[in-house]
């Protein structure tokens, strides 16, 4: 498999000075307490976030080394939305670890064309196994759904030695009528699709307290 790989810079200054020079600032926590103040090319992070989301299997580049890691935390402006802060965690491929992982859902329009929809309950999914095995996203095809059908953990096809921690009978979405709909079921399942492209493009991993950053 092609490793996706992250350059990151050493950084000694505050992470509004990186910010400033056009860098996203970041740390990187290793074993233990152990942790470096990095920053990242702003144009490289996004297409690698656009391409891979925000669970990404990433090899950090730093002082010509190259060290395997997952995102683990993506702090955003809460006005303009731009990244403002990584946390990334460095592990063995083979460390078993948990972690939320998006669902991203195809063959809606196929549910449209039947004058159907897909109501989404729940946007992620929990998943625990070797870090380098564990997807960037599920996929689910709904195509063939019929009205009152449900997506639960039987329609996921998940990698071999990967575990769903969910409970069995989770309930992810409900394929609903669009005739039979109210208002606020319109609204609800219009937020629904928008959360989830959101989730699709940019699935953070499992959010933890902002480090103390250097």
């Amino acid at each position: 498999m092609k490793q996706t790989v992250l350059k990151a810079d050493s950084r000694t200054g505050s992470p509004k000075q990186a910010r400033k020079a056009g860098f996203i600032p970041g740390v990187l926590h290793g074993p233990g307490t152990q942790s470096t103040s990095v920053q990242f090319e702003k144009s490289e992070f996004i297409r690698i976030l656009s391409k891979h989301g925000g669970n990404a299997k990433v090899w950090i580049e730093l002082n010509k080394e190259k060290h395997f890691g997952i995102l683990k935390e993506i702090q955003k402006d809460p006005l303009d939305k731009s990244i403002v802060h990584i946390t990334v965690h460095l592990i063995s491929q083979d460390q078993e670890i948990k972690v939320f992982t998006a669902l991203v859902f195809s063959g809606r329009e196929e549910l449209e064309n039947r004058s159907l929809m897909l109501q989404i309950v729940k946007e992620q999914v929990e998943l625990s196994g070797k870090a380098a095995s564990i997807p960037e996203a599920i996929h689910i095809d709904v195509t063939g759904k019929k009205f009152g059908d449900t997506v639960t953990a039987k329609d996921m096809q998940i990698p071999k030695g990967i575990r769903i921690l969910d409970s069995d009978d989770e309930l992810y979405a409900i394929v609903k009528d669009l005739h039979h709909m109210t208002a606020a079921d319109a609204l609800e399942v219009a937020a629904d699709e928008a959360a989830a492209e959101e989730a699709a493009s940019q699935s953070e991993a499992t959010k933890e307290p902002a480090a103390t950053d250097k």
